[in-house]
């Protein structure tokens, strides 16, 4: 967009918004609480409240004590969902888990997004994983080969409950806003649509499962 247009769009939204105020009984609207109001959590309750907004959504929260553990239980849902081709990202944490995994790797990077797609499970790290909607945040500078996330039928994402935070605004200041890369990823449950006649649909533009595993020991 040039800085033109870009003007004209803003001018445009400033005189619609001045006149509205001018409307009889236009009321200012309130802005919600600044974050730092709000009453502070302990790690316990974060994780709780986490699970349960993520349950709400279809996602699943498990809790392991390091990386070893968190090999068994990715292990473990591989066998449970028969699934014999899984994905990779390059985060340090995914990196360190896929050494004690039984089940073949195929790893990210080098490979096509046909065979991407293709696998059961993708397996990645997230930068952040907020309480208060049970989402995750995936910086790609540090998440590379992101189509992990997107393509394979069951999402995995490694956390380490150091990066469990109250809020999105606790998260974005996680990953210093000040030096973002190409991309940030914002997921909360399965990927979920409802464009065609309002009926919910799981899984069509993206993982049908998420299984977001907390690693206290990372």
């Amino acid at each position: 967009m040039s800085d033109a247009a870009q003007r004209t769009i803003l001018g445009a939204i400033r005189q619609h918004l001045a006149a509205a105020r001018r409307e009889p009984g236009y009321v200012e609207p309130v802005l919600p609480a600044a974050a730092a109001a709000r009453p502070a959590l302990d790690r316990e309750a974060m994780l709780a409240e986490f699970a349960a907004r993520l349950a709400a959504v279809g996602g699943v929260a498990w809790r392991v004590r390091d990386a070893a553990a968190a090999a068994e239980c990715v292990a473990a849902l591989a066998e449970q969902l028969s699934a014999t081709r899984l994905a990779a990202s390059d985060a340090p944490l995914v990196a360190a888990v896929l050494g004690g995994l039984r089940q073949k790797v195929q790893h990210a990077a080098g490979e096509g997004v046909a065979a991407l797609a293709a696998a059961e499970l993708g397996i990645s790290s997230a930068q952040a994983a907020i309480a208060e909607t049970g989402s995750l945040l995936l910086d790609h500078r540090v998440e590379r080969h992101r189509f992990v996330s997107l393509l394979p039928t069951t999402h995995v994402a490694l956390v380490p409950l150091r990066a469990l935070v109250l809020d999105l605004d606790a998260a974005l200041a996680a990953v210093r806003l000040g030096e973002l890369g190409p991309a940030l990823t914002l997921v909360t449950g399965p990927s979920r649509t409802a464009d065609i006649e309002l009926t919910l649909v799981v899984g069509v533009h993206g993982p049908k499962a998420l299984h977001v595993v907390f690693v206290d020991d990372a």
